[in-house]
C-alpha cells in the first residue's frame, strides 16, 4: 500500500481545514448552552457535521500521486488509475461550464477529468485553482511520472 500525496500546494487546506475545527467547537458550544429541548440540539450538530464533513471533502480536492498511479479525489468520488493504464496526460481538457482541467486519457479509452484548473480560466469557484505556472509543472510533473512509471524505472520518486 502506497502513501497518496499531493504533488502541489493548494491554499483551501489552510483555509477549510481550520474552519472544520472551529465549527466543530462551535456547535458543540451551542449545542451545551443553549437553553433549547435536546432534539434542537441533536439538529444543529447534525447540520454541522455535514456542513464539516463537506467542508472536510472539499479540502481533499484534487490530484494525488503514488507509485502505484493517480488518484483524482472529488467531492464526492475518487477515481484511481494505476500508472500502467494511462495513456496521456492533457492539461486542456474542458469541464462544460468550468475551463481547461486536467485529464487523464487511460489505453481503454476512459478519460478521468480532475477538478485541478488554472486561474485564469472561467474558474468553477469551489475547485482547486493553480497560478498557470504552477499549473503546467504540475501537469509536467505528472508527465514525468507517468514516463517514469512506464520504463520501469526503480527511481521514481513520488
Amino acid at each position: 500500500m502506497s502513501r497518496w500525496k499531493r504533488p502541489y500546494r493548494d491554499w483551501r487546506a489552510f483555509v477549510l481545514y481550520p474552519m472544520v475545527i472551529v465549527l466543530a467547537a462551535l456547535a458543540i458550544h451551542a449545542a451545551v448552552t443553549s437553553g433549547h429541548p435536546w432534539q434542537s440540539r441533536w439538529i444543529l450538530s447534525l447540520v454541522a457535521a455535514v456542513f464539516g464533513i463537506l467542508l472536510w471533502r472539499s479540502a481533499r480536492e484534487g490530484i494525488y500521486v503514488s507509485a502505484d498511479g493517480v488518484r483524482v479525489r472529488r467531492l464526492i468520488l475518487s477515481t484511481t488509475v494505476r500508472w500502467a493504464e494511462i495513456r496521456r496526460i492533457d492539461a486542456g481538457g474542458n469541464r462544460v461550464g468550468h475551463g481547461p482541467t486536467i485529464c487523464l486519457y487511460t489505453v481503454d479509452g476512459r478519460f478521468v477529468r480532475s477538478t485541478v484548473q488554472p486561474m485564469n480560466a472561467v474558474t468553477d469557484g469551489q475547485a482547486p485553482m493553480l497560478p498557470e505556472r504552477t499549473y503546467l509543472r504540475l501537469v509536467d510533473r505528472l508527465r514525468e511520472l507517468h514516463r517514469l512509471a512506464a520504463a520501469d524505472d526503480p527511481a521514481v520518486s513520488i
